[in-house]
């Protein structure tokens, strides 16, 4: 079998930096195995409460296939980004987008990146 068939896991840990003065915030994550390029999806408080994890943010990123995405982007005051990655295999299908803080698997609702 092709392993570049294989759904990547949602086993991807997320790290995340921001520095105000330059007005970025910086996610770095753990590269999954079957994973040939990565989502990342970034959505704002309310998006996420409705389940709707947000929009592809892969136009703003210079190498998708790397494990590190930098927004140059700031919510609004007394607002947050929530970001979600997930990992695509070599034939376009998209990984697991893990579970949400009760334990349940994501519902995933954001546009797919192109």
């Amino acid at each position: 079998s092709d392993p570049g068939q294989a759904i990547p896991t949602a086993d991807i840990d997320l790290s995340l930096g921001h520095d105000a003065v330059a007005g970025e915030t910086t996610l770095s994550w753990s590269a999954e195995s079957h994973a040939a390029t990565y989502m990342v999806v970034r959505g704002g408080l309310d998006e996420i409460r409705r389940r709707f994890y947000g929009n592809c943010r892969n136009s703003a990123d210079t190498d998708i296939s790397d494990t590190i995405f930098v927004d140059d982007e700031s919510p609004e005051s007394g607002e947050l980004f929530g970001y979600l990655v997930i990992g695509v295999n070599d034939h376009g299908t998209r990984g697991r987008a893990g579970s949400d803080s009760s334990g349940k698997q994501r519902d995933f609702r954001a546009k797919d990146c192109l």
